[in-house]
């Protein structure tokens, strides 16, 4: 009777932790779906969807291009100079500009941004707290994320993950997780910036690498 008992608790136990996978499965899916619904529907004039969100990047480049120090001094620059730097760019960006008579001049990136940002935090945040999850599995949701990604939507939530509204809880679970493992170093306006996550450092080392090879000899 012991014995059967024992294996009756195990079969409930197995099927409880399936139940559970399951559960962490469908919501994940659900998040992804509801991301890519918030991206599809992000509106820049006449565009829209992943169309939309290369026109941001491009006017937040542009921007960057007018207002930041750092650009392209390279290891010259300490970290903290550069992030504080990053920041005070994304946040102009984000935070819009109106004349004296409070008319939009430049559209305030963080209405179209904003939700995008937090809703991919509390993906990656639920994959990382998902204990029914195990690490295989956590790994195969961040790739199913990352493939959801564009490269300009991972330019934008990487400087929003280091500017102040995303530094350092986003921040450390980007990192964490290599979210930006698929990032194209050549379309940041700055690819030092990218040194500033740690698991891009060999990336970008590579990139430089190449580039330099590419130069013609004199």
């Amino acid at each position: 009777a012991f014995v059967a008992a024992y294996f009756q608790w195990l079969a409930l136990r197995d099927e409880r932790r399936s139940a559970a996978e399951d559960a962490v499965e469908s919501r994940f899916f659900r998040l992804v779906e509801s991301l890519q619904n918030a991206v599809n529907v992000t509106r820049v004039g006449e565009y829209e969807g992943k169309q939309a969100m290369r026109k941001v990047l491009e006017t937040a480049i542009k921007l960057g291009k007018q207002k930041r120090t750092t650009l392209g001094k390279g290891t010259a620059v300490s970290d903290e100079k550069r992030r504080a730097d990053i920041n005070r760019w994304f946040m102009d960006f984000y935070h819009g500009e109106y004349d004296e008579g409070g008319n939009e001049k430049r559209y305030r990136a963080g209405d179209l941004l904003g939700h995008l940002f937090r809703l991919t935090y509390h993906i990656v945040k639920y994959v990382d707290e998902a204990e029914a999850a195990d690490e295989d599995d956590k790994l195969f949701y961040i790739r199913i994320l990352r493939a959801h990604l564009s490269n300009p939507e991972l330019v934008l939530l990487m400087y929003n993950a280091l500017a102040e509204y995303g530094y350092p809880t986003m921040y450390k679970l980007i990192e964490q997780h290599d979210l930006l493992q698929n990032i194209d170093p050549l379309s940041l306006p700055d690819m030092d910036d990218a040194v500033l996550f740690p698991k891009l450092r060999e990336k970008v080392a590579a990139y430089k690498a190449k580039l330099a090879q590419q130069q013609p000899t004199s």
